[in-house]
Formats: structure tokens, C-alpha cells, sequence
């Protein structure tokens, strides 16, 4: 229902006593009545086509209704009055632009804050960037952390890093606080952060601290003997751990075939029963055919100047794995050809870390 007041220039809609120059009641008993007002609704092509000078300090306060933001195209002499227009909504004229109605309110953009409650942001497959050229770009408590975006650098402990991650936990020579703590695994006592030809790091005991790792000899004496062919284990084994390895190993060998000569193989090997080297790879020339090796002869006599041989070497390995546990393998020959006892003075094996 319309009324006019004409004596104070007032129109009411739904009440004979407005109070302003335009009063709505709306029809509060109503469950099915449309209350609101409706501004035109227009897009922005419309708006951008509208003859020049159509909008003017005339127009300030003017306020549409935007349905469509679609880029406007063809004849639209009005368009750069239309440039703030970027979301559907309502939309005010301030004279020369045509202005968001939410553009002053309240937010992060205009305004500093403080939240009332915990906040979640969830994005989902959006990105969310920030981008600047100031040194103390964004920063997390004062000094927790700050993005330089001048220079392209993070700084923990301090606004004003020198290299692209700088750290400052506060300690000082007198009263030291540890700035670094990498949990990666490998991580354990005495270990340093070492890189990779790529750059990533983890952490592994130089060779300079590693201490010289000594074969398990048996308690009680094992007496192997020669039976045919392949390979014999001779009960001797070494535990090593990742990183680079100069093994040394030393053989009595008993030859007691008169007048005989021979050449002989000693293998690194992590089976018992066969050569394989799994874990682990031989750095020399002939890699997966690496050995130790040597003559075995018989000087003619029983005597130990006769019968007793020696056969040495060193190879140089890369254990690739946490650690790994080698076996020291005899080229096997025909019975009884050689005898080889854990018990022998002069036996010897053990590994040297090498960096």
C-alpha cells in the first residue's frame, strides 16, 4: 500500500506514518510476501555501454545491482568507469567510478585486527600467494620469522637476513642454543650433515671419527678344507655401516700337496654359499670380479717352510646400504688341496673408513 505525505515531502510503502523521505515496512505477518528492495540490475557490459557522461557528479550515490562481470566488448564509451567492477554485487557511483559496496569495510586490506576464534583456511587445489618487493614482507611475531622479498630470503630468529636462510636462535659463546634440528633418519651421535652430488643432505659419520671396524673371528677354531668347487666360507665375517671402506684381509693357507702351485681367489661376499654382494659394491678397476688373490705352492717338504702360504690384499668398497655383514669366501679347489684355520697367528681382517 502506497502514501504520500506531501507536507513533509515523505513517502511511505506499507505505512501511512513514514519517517523518512522513503519509508518500506515490510510485511512481517507474511510467510509467503517478498519483502526487500530491488536496485537495478544491470551487467557490466550494460554499464560500459552507456553513452559518455550518462554518469556524473550528478549521479554520486547512484547504486545497480551487478549480475554478470564478463569482460565488455563492442562499443562501451563508458567502460573505464567500470574498471573496479570485478564480482557481482552491489555497486555504487562515487562520481567517476563505479565502486564495490563492501570496498570500506572493515578487513585485512584496510584495516588491522584481531580474531575472536580459531580460524581454518581450506584450499583445496587454490593457491594462495604472496608477492612484494620490501625486505620485511611478511614476518610471524616479530623476529620468528620474516620473508625478505628484496633479496629472496627467509630469516628465523631475525628480520634481516644475509643468505637465503638465515638463522639466529639467540644463543651466544657464553651461553650457546642449539638453531637446527633435522630428524631424518639417519640422524644419531656424532654424525655430520653430509650432501649428495644433488645437494640434499643427510646425516653420516665422516670418516674422519668412524672408528676402524675388526672382522668377527670365531671363539673356537673352525679348520676349513678345500672339497671341489665354488667357494668356501672360512667362518670369518665384519659388520660395516654405510659409507666408503678399505678392507684388508690376510690368509695362512696350508698346502699340503707336494710339489703343487696354484693361483688362488679370496671373495668378499654377503652370502655363505655363493659370491654376492648385496648392499655393496667394489670401487676398483674390475668391479664385480674384484678379489684377493696369490700363488699357493709346496716347497717339496711337510715342514711349515714348505707347506704354509700366505695370501693378502686390499679392496676398496662402497656399502650402500645401513649396514651390511661380508663374508670371507675361498676359492674352493680339489679335496684337501689347501687348509685354512681361524686360529692362525697371522690371520687378519678388518676395514678402514675412507672418506
Amino acid at each position: 500500500m502506497f502514501f504520500a505525505s506531501f507536507f513533509n515531502s515523505q513517502v511511505g510503502i506499507n505505512t501511512a506514518n513514514p519517517h523518512t523521505s522513503l519509508d518500506i515496512v515490510g510485511n512481517a505477518d507474511s510467510t509467503s510476501s517478498k519483502d526487500g528492495v530491488m536496485a537495478p540490475r544491470l551487467t557490466k557490459q550494460q554499464l560500459a555501454s552507456k553513452d559518455s557522461g550518462t554518469y556524473s557528479t550528478s549521479q554520486m550515490g547512484a547504486i545497480v545491482y551487478i549480475t554478470d562481470i564478463t569482460t565488455p566488448t563492442g562499443v562501451i564509451p563508458s567502460l573505464s568507469q567500470t574498471t573496479e567492477i570485478n564480482l557481482p554485487g552491489y555497486y555504487y557511483f562515487n562520481g567517476t567510478t563505479w565502486k564495490n559496496m563492501n570496498d570500506s569495510a572493515l578487513n585485512i586490506y584496510n584495516s588491522n585486527g584481531s580474531l575472536t576464534a580459531d580460524r581454518t583456511v581450506t584450499q583445496g587445489t587454490q593457491t594462495l600467494s604472496f608477492t612484494g618487493t620490501v625486505a620485511n614482507l611478511f614476518s610471524v611475531d616479530g623476529n620468528t620469522l620474516s620473508i625478505n622479498a628484496a633479496n629472496h630470503r627467509v630469516g628465523i630468529g631475525n628480520t634481516a637476513p644475509s643468505v637465503k636462510l638465515d638463522i639466529n636462535s639467540g644463543g651466544t659463546s657464553a651461553s650457546p642454543v642449539p638453531a637446527i634440528k633435522i630428524v631424518d633418519g639417519y640422524q644419531a651421535a656424532d654424525k655430520v650433515l653430509m650432501s649428495d652430488a644433488n645437494g640434499v643432505g643427510v646425516w653420516r659419520t665422516p670418516a674422519s671419527i668412524k672408528p676402524t671396524a675388526t672382522g668377527i673371528f670365531p671363539t673356537s677354531e673352525i679348520v676349513t678344507n678345500s672339497n671341489g668347487s665354488g667357494v668356501r666360507y672360512l667362518g670369518v665375517y665384519i659388520d660395516l655401516t654405510q659409507g666408503k671402506w678399505v678392507i684388508n684381509a690376510g690368509l695362512t693357507l696350508f698346502n699340503n700337496t707336494s710339489s703343487s702351485r696354484y693361483w688362488l681367489h679370496s671373495y668378499l661376499s654377503t652370502s655363505t654359499t655363493a659370491i654376492a654382494r648385496s648392499g655393496f659394491t667394489h670401487l676398483g678397476p674390475a668391479g664385480g670380479g674384484t678379489s684377493f688373490a696369490g700363488v699357493i705352492i709346496n716347497g717339496g717338504g711337510s715342514d711349515n717352510d714348505n707347506t704354509l702360504n700366505f695370501l693378502s690384499g686390499s679392496s676398496v668398497i662402497n656399502v650402500t646400504a645401513a649396514t651390511v655383514r661380508i663374508y670371507l669366501l675361498l676359492e674352493n679347489k680339489a679335496a684337501n688341496l689347501w687348509r685354512y684355520s681361524t686360529t692362525a697367528q697371522e690371520n687378519y681382517f678388518y676395514a678402514v673408513p675412507i672418506n
